[in-house]
């Protein structure tokens, strides 16, 4: 659930240009999300430039998630027990986990605006093709503020599977660095037949 949500969330910014929008760089949220029919969740998000953060209780734990496109590896920290798996990602990975990158072959359609959650908004439909690595078709619609630009809304559905997610207390600038690196209290473990680290490091 939590891989779902957080690509089709880090999914916000991979379109072709000319966009009708793009996502800031740098910004702080909390995103109510809903899975398909799984119960309503919110997570909190932090992106800066290629580097991104995800907040969330997943079966009961409170585990937070991050990708660091630059160095190509994603941290999954489980909070109680302050233990975190380390995740090497291929460089298709990491363009895909990587909120600023950019897809060749989106088609972009408007929509006109439309009043959601109380705010007026520019509606937008994107439909990004599979990669032919079997990863399938994404149809999202967008929801934007008309005045400020801010992301209110998604819709997203790929291969059948949807998320749809409400932007909550969005703001604008860099979060704090240290939300990007694993503290220092917290111990490495591997889930057994798991990569270990990431070559050459």
């Amino acid at each position: 659930m939590a891989s779902l949500l957080g690509s089709a969330f880090l999914s916000t910014s991979l379109w072709a240009g000319p966009a009708p929008f793009e996502m800031p760089r740098q910004y702080s949220a909390e995103v109510e999300s809903l899975i398909g029919s799984s119960p309503a969740s919110v997570m909190k998000v932090y992106v800066d430039g290629n580097k991104s953060r995800m907040e969330m209780t997943s079966q009961g734990l409170d585990t937070i998630v991050i990708s660091r496109s630059d160095l190509k590896v994603m941290y999954t920290l489980i909070v109680a027990q302050k233990q975190y798996m380390e995740m090497p990602m291929n460089d298709t990975q990491a363009k895909q986990a990587d909120p600023t990158a950019i897809a060749a072959n989106a088609q972009w359609e408007s929509l006109g605006k439309e009043t959601v959650n109380g705010r007026v908004c520019n509606k937008y439909k994107v439909t990004s093709p599979g990669s032919g690595d079997g990863s399938p078709t994404t149809v999202s619609t967008f929801y934007f503020d008309a005045a400020t630009n801010d992301p209110i809304k998604m819709l997203v559905d790929a291969g059948g599977q949807s998320v749809v997610a409400n932007f909550r207390k969005f703001q604008r600038g860099a979060p704090d660095a240290s939300l990007f690196e694993v503290p220092k209290e917290y111990k490495k473990f591997a889930m057994p037949g798991m990569p270990q680290g990431l070559p050459g490091l």
